[in-house]
């Protein structure tokens, strides 16, 4: 399979992120193995998914680098956080985000950074997070959680596109049954007080609702709700 280009998430940029977390950690023992770690990480997210894959973490590093200073101590964690948290990503298990923590540990284990560290586990309970089932107010996970969301607040013409996508990922479903799916999703989504938690994103809120809503309308045309 052809290899997607990134444009946010670089090489360069891997590199200064293990650096980071290497200096967060005060290890002297790491073992400066991202370059292997990179090109693993590729290949793992070049699969058979079309929407949660490399394409999709490469955008939401670009959000990242947008406002990474507001992140201050946890940088270069909220950076791997976002990089790891579809690393798993099968449309029929209820288990992305766990097995997608596992999988950072796996990738802090190899480099050589200190394990169960309590800098792993910040990591991995924001990876938990992005599954948008429960809410948090600490607000780096906030700022990770709406990056992840981002793609609901695009133009309409890309937003359908997605949908499209996330459709390919669901193919076990017929079509009638996914899009009463996707339309009970944005349904129950639309009832949240708010899609985006932190003042860095609230600017997008309402492109997002007209987006879902917009959809919702569609859906309803052609299978109407009972």
């Amino acid at each position: 399979m052809q290899q997607v280009e990134l444009r946010h998430l670089t090489l360069d940029l891997w590199f200064a992120m293990w650096d980071g977390l290497a200096e967060l950690c005060q290890t002297t023992q790491y073992s400066k193995r991202p370059s292997y770690l990179w090109y693993r990480f590729r290949e793992h997210q070049n699969d058979r998914r079309h929407f949660h894959n490399l394409v999709h973490i490469d955008e939401c590093v670009g959000h990242w680098v947008a406002i990474q200073d507001k992140f201050r101590d946890s940088k270069w964690l909220s950076l791997y956080t976002l990089v790891m948290h579809d690393y798993v990503y099968d449309s029929e298990r209820t288990d992305n985000e766990s097995e997608s923590a596992k999988a950072a540990e796996q990738y802090w284990d190899l480099v050589g950074l200190p394990s169960r560290s309590t800098w792993l586990q910040w990591v991995q309970l924001g990876i938990q997070f992005t599954d948008h089932k429960r809410f948090t107010t600490y607000p780096d996970y906030q700022r990770i959680c709406d990056i992840d969301l981002m793609s609901l607040s695009v133009n309409w013409p890309q937003f359908k596109r997605n949908g499209v996508l996330i459709r390919r990922e669901y193919s076990q479903y017929s079509t009638e049954d996914y899009w009463i799916g996707r339309r009970n999703f944005f349904v129950e989504f639309a009832k949240r007080p708010k899609i985006y938690q932190s003042a860095e994103f609230a600017q997008f809120e309402q492109v997002a609702r007209g987006n879902m809503q917009r959809m919702i309308e569609l859906i309803n045309a052609k299978y109407p709700p009972p």
